[in-house]
């Protein structure tokens, strides 16, 4: 499993139910901040967008990036004890 961050931009106005569900659907996850989550996936990088490009519209944005390099925060809604244990994970 490797930990993806997803960011996307809702310019359209679409429901980000569905959107939110499929992260939570993962299991391991984390409402970052705004629309920021992290997740726990074994798919590649281009699956994942596709994946989420298909549940917004044509004017939205998705970004998606595997972690595990380094990273930090501040004031995220996420518990700082998850970022630590997934962010720099595989």
């Amino acid at each position: 499993m490797r930990c993806y961050i997803l960011t996307y931009e809702n310019k359209s106005g679409f429901d980000e139910a569905r959107l939110i569900q499929t992260i939570k659907d993962y299991g391991t996850w984390a409402h970052i901040n705004g629309n920021a989550w992290a997740f726990l996936s074994d798919k590649p990088a281009s699956q994942l967008r596709d994946e989420f490009r298909a549940m917004v519209n044509e004017s939205d944005s998705v970004f998606v990036i595997k972690t595990g390099v380094e990273a930090a925060w501040s004031n995220t809604h996420a518990e700082s004890s998850w970022l630590r244990k997934y962010l720099l994970y595989g």
